[in-house]
Formats: C-alpha cells, structure tokens, sequence
C-alpha cells in the first residue's frame, strides 16, 4: 500500500491560512493543501485523523467548498456513535443524497446497481429494476458492495465521505474495505477517524498499491489561537482588540487549542456580554468562588501543542480572581465568568455515556484529583483494583473523555474537567 507520512511537518509549518465563517477556520494551510492534493491526484483513499474537537469535519468542509470541486459529486454519511448502530447507514445516507443528472439518466447503467435501490429507495426510480435473486438477503448482502461500486464508477468524478470511521458497523466497514480494494473510477473516498489512543491507524485498510494519503489534524497552537482570538475579536467586539494578548493566553489555557472548544467558548462569552455591562470589570471578594478560581471546581490545565500549563495548573485569570483582584472587563472578564459553555458539557457527557461505572469512577477521580497522576493514584483514589482501572482508563482515552500523554492520563483542557465536575453528585 502506497501511503506518505501521516505528519504534517514541523509544528506550524505552513500554518497561517485565515480563519473563515467568524473565524473558526484558522490555521490548517498544509493539512489544507495535502487534501487537496489528494483528491487532485486522483482515485484513491484519505485518511483525516484528530482528537474529538480538533476540526476534521471542518477541514473536509473548508476543501470540498472550494470551486475547484464545485462540478464533482459530493457524497457524505456518518459513522453514528450508537449500541446497535443501523446496517450500511452511513452508506444509505451518502447515497441518498445523489443528485439527479441528466447525463447520468441517459447512460444505460450496469444491472447490479438494481440492487442499490433496495438499501435506497429515494434512488429506485432512477436505477435498473433490482436482480431477481437480490430478494434472498444473503445473496444482497454479496450483491451490495459490487453495486455501490458500479453506481459510484458511472457518476465520474467523485468524493464520498465518510465521518467517524471508527464507529463504522461491520457491513459498512466491509463496504469501504471492498471500494479500497477496488477503487472506482473517479472516486475519491475520504474518511475521517479519531485519533485517540488505542484506536486502529487506519479505519479501513487498503491492498498494495491503493494509494493512501493520511493527514494528522493537530490542536491549535497558541499562535493559532491567537489568530482565532483576533478575527473574533475583529467580527464581534472591534473595541475590545487590545485585550488579544491577554484573552488569546487565557483560551488557549482553558481549551487546550482545540477549536470546538474556543469556537464555544467565545461563543457563550459573547452572548453574556450582550446581557451584561462589562465595561468595568469584573471583581470578586477575596474566597468568592468564581467559575475559574483554583480549588477542586477550578480550572485543570490545558493540553495540546504549546499549551501553558496541564491539569490543575491555575491559569493567570485564575490566581487574580481567587485572591479577590480586578478582572479586565470585557471579553476577558466574560470568559471568567461564563464558565464550561453548554455545547463543550453536553458533549463530554456524550462522550461518557457509554462508559461503565468503572470508567465513571475514574473521570470522577480523574476531576477531584485535578492533576495528570499515574494509573495507580487513581485506582488507589477511585477504589479500584489496578487491573480494573487500567480498563478503565483504556475507555476513557478510547472516548477522548481522558488523554494519556505519557503514564499520566489527564482531561484534555480545563472546560472538560469544569464539566466532569459538574457531574459529580454531592458537595
């Protein structure tokens, strides 16, 4: 199998691309330009891969956007992160959304792709009937891959992806694994995958000489964030740019740099500070616990490239609110206050839905704890035998409810572990 570097180059390389659409899209210039590329070069597989936040969805959206591939057919499904997750779904929905061409009605199509019609009804009236022997599911099971193939060969240039491939259902991922191994002409398959630990390289594998391109979508760094604080600063409070140096250090801090995250963040800052005068600041008393003081319900540290402090280290805005010091108005002042945004809460609690209650016992340990420990201290502290909670640990860094960066897992940033706080019941 063909398949160049899974790295994007030195840290930053190539970075600098503006941000778009408010200023979520920011860096991602040579992640940008080797998925271009790609689909340039021809049939074949991409992989884009990154940590749950870190914007392959975005990355995937920013490309396919442009006009270069404006003429090309464009076919998306997702990977549902379900128990019992429906059977080639994700294929059906990509499917489903084949846009009707004249050109493509008046070319005689092979008879196997009848059988498309069967897992898509909005496309059986523009199908062959389906083969008589389909009716026997068994024999559509077989008929199934080879018809997608044939439907996908006939439509020309084409770019079908496909997100959260380590969710993919087994028909689903023997699906892709059948395209790989025999790549329809025009197509280009493209799937996204998280990269947390433990997870497979590759979601689909591809024979010897498919070619494969795989693109590694890093959290930002504080330069980055930087240039995602300033364009925000530009679009939504242009009075407030001389606070950039100070708000950039301190969402980068609470996020880690990841842009889910920092999109969200400024997000419901900026809601608050339409409801809220925050021109002279905001103070506290010395010992009022605000959302980001230190102690138990304060911040942990942020994680990711160039990320200040880990889990449990006190951030600037931290320390001056703690001791009862002037916070700087503003946008600054508003993202002390707002606390862990709605979107980064539910979305952690998603995260640890399916998580048994070892698990559970371990991202409470894990929250209380406020510090990147060893496996040991939080078996010791979550009351669990050192074998249960290295499973335990393995399922949080498999739900990127937990990073393990070294024999330390820890939250990934600071709002994480706010919102696992929120969870724990009691004092």
């Amino acid at each position: 199998m063909e398949r160049r570097s899974s790295g994007t180059g030195s840290p930053g390389a190539g970075r600098g691309e503006g941000a778009s659409r408010g200023g979520g899209f920011v860096g991602r210039a040579e992640e940008a330009r080797r998925l271009r590329e790609a689909l340039r070069a021809g049939p074949g597989l991409t992989v884009v891969r990154g940590e749950a936040g870190a914007g392959t969805s975005r990355l995937v959206d920013e490309v396919l956007g442009r006009a270069e591939f404006a003429e090309w057919t464009q076919l998306r499904g997702t990977c549902p992160d379900a128990a019992d997750p429906v059977p080639l779904g994700p294929v059906a929905d990509a499917l489903a959304g084949l846009p009707y061409r004249p050109a493509l009605a008046d070319r005689p199509l092979p008879a196997v792709t009848g059988a498309v019609g069967l897992l898509v009804p909005e496309l059986a009236d523009r199908l062959p009937r389906p083969p008589a022997s389909a009716a026997d599911p068994e024999v559509r099971r077989g008929l199934l891959p080879r018809a997608v193939g044939a439907l996908l060969a006939a439509v020309g240039d084409a770019v079908l992806v496909v997100e959260d491939v380590h969710h993919a259902d087994p028909a689903t991922l023997a699906l892709l694994q059948h395209l790989t191994g025999a790549v329809p002409a025009g197509l280009r398959l493209v799937v996204t995958e998280d990269a947390a630990a433990g997870l497979p390289l590759l979601g689909v594998r591809a024979p010897a000489g498919v070619r494969v391109e795989e693109i590694a979508v890093l959290p930002w760094t504080p330069g980055e964030t930087g240039e995602f604080v300033r364009h925000w600063l530009d679009a939504h409070r242009p009075d407030r740019t001389d606070e950039r140096e100070d708000l950039t250090a301190l969402v980068h801090d609470l996020t880690g740099g990841l842009p889910s995250a920092a999109v969200e963040l400024l997000r419901d800052s900026g809601e608050l500070l339409r409801g809220h005068d925050w021109e002279d600041g905001l103070h506290r008393r010395g010992g009022e616990a605000g959302p980001w003081t230190g102690g138990a319900g304060g911040a942990a540290g942020g994680a990711g490239r160039g990320a200040s402090h880990r889990d449990g280290g006190d951030t600037a805005a931290e320390l001056r609110v703690g001791r009862g010091e002037r916070v700087a108005g503003g946008v600054f002042g508003a993202v002390c206050e707002v606390g862990v945004p709605v979107r980064v809460g539910r979305e952690l609690a998603r995260r640890c839905g399916p998580l048994d209650g070892d698990a559970r016992r371990i991202v409470e340990a894990a929250a209380v704890l406020g510090l990147p420990v060893s496996v040991g201290v939080l078996a010791e502290v979550a009351d669990l035998a050192p074998e249960r909670a290295e499973a335990a640990v393995d399922a949080c860094v498999r739900r990127s409810v937990l990073r393990a960066d070294g024999p330390c897992p820890g939250f990934r940033h600071p709002l994480d572990r706010r919102a696992a706080l929120a969870r724990l019941s009691g004092p």
